[in-house]
């Protein structure tokens, strides 16, 4: 496994390339919006990919173009150091002209640790974006802290202290069953633990999704009894919640 990176610090990854000899997993890229919209709307997604995702899938390209336009805005500090050579004139003159856009900032960087990532067939073409779209596997940043009645409370949050990371993934049906899913929840989980502080990963899964349960297995977490529940057009439906600590998966790797 090879991963590039530009940190700016323990979250800022610029850019983010995890390659192994199967598979590239980078950020989302609006070029790839394409591939993932034919994804989703042939017959077969609805029973094999839909029917397990919070959404009823897009209502149109544009409505895909758009998510990974916004996604790419959200990325974590894409914008950055190259800004910094700017004189203080320039500098002055960007301040007034963002000025308008600040509540816009205000609201990305409500969430700024959120990892959307394609997941693309590895076949060592010179541009990686060249590559097959197989998928999209996201990693969100969540804290755990108590409420007024001393629940535990998750919730997307910006500190590294305390730090959970939760995922969520789909891959095209023609990836489906390869072992792509399972070897880049591990490839995403190496990156974690290693370069974003992670002390547990989790993941929750509809009860009736036995394969993405077993796919998370396979990689060693760890199936509980908290009861958890996701709602879809209105329905409360239950779901797993499994999770893998930081010391058991470098004991295992």
């Amino acid at each position: 496994m090879e991963v590039f990176q530009s940190l700016n610090n323990v979250f800022g990854i610029k850019d983010l390339i995890i390659k192994s000899e199967r598979l590239i997993i980078v950020p989302v890229d609006i070029c790839k919006a394409r591939e993932c919209y034919d994804s989703l709307i042939i017959e077969e997604a609805k029973e094999k990919i839909i029917k397990y995702l919070l959404w009823n899938g897009p209502d149109s390209f544009e409505s895909v173009e758009e998510f990974y336009n916004k996604q790419w805005n959200h990325y974590p500090k894409r914008n950055n150091n190259d800004e910094d050579n700017n004189s203080e004139e320039e500098n002055d003159e960007n301040r007034n002209n963002n000025d308008d856009e600040k509540e816009k900032e205000e609201e990305v960087n409500k969430f700024p640790y959120v990892y959307s990532m394609m997941i693309l067939k590895n076949t060592n073409k010179e541009n990686h974006l060249e590559e097959e779209w197989l998928g999209t596997i996201e990693l969100r940043h969540m804290v755990r802290y108590k409420d007024e009645n001393n629940e535990e409370i998750e919730t997307e949050f910006e500190t590294i202290d305390n730090s959970n990371w939760d995922f969520g993934y789909y891959l095209k049906v023609s990836a489906q069953g390869k072992g792509y899913m399972t070897e880049s929840i591990f490839l995403l989980s190496y990156v974690a633990f290693k370069y974003l502080n992670a002390f547990e990963l989790s993941a929750e899964t509809m009860r009736f999704n036995k394969k993405s349960r077993h796919t998370l297995e396979k990689n060693k977490f760890i199936l509980t009894d908290i009861e958890k529940f996701c709602i879809k057009n209105d329905q409360v439906i239950p779901c797993y919640y499994l999770y893998l600590p930081k010391d058991e998966f470098l004991t295992l790797y």
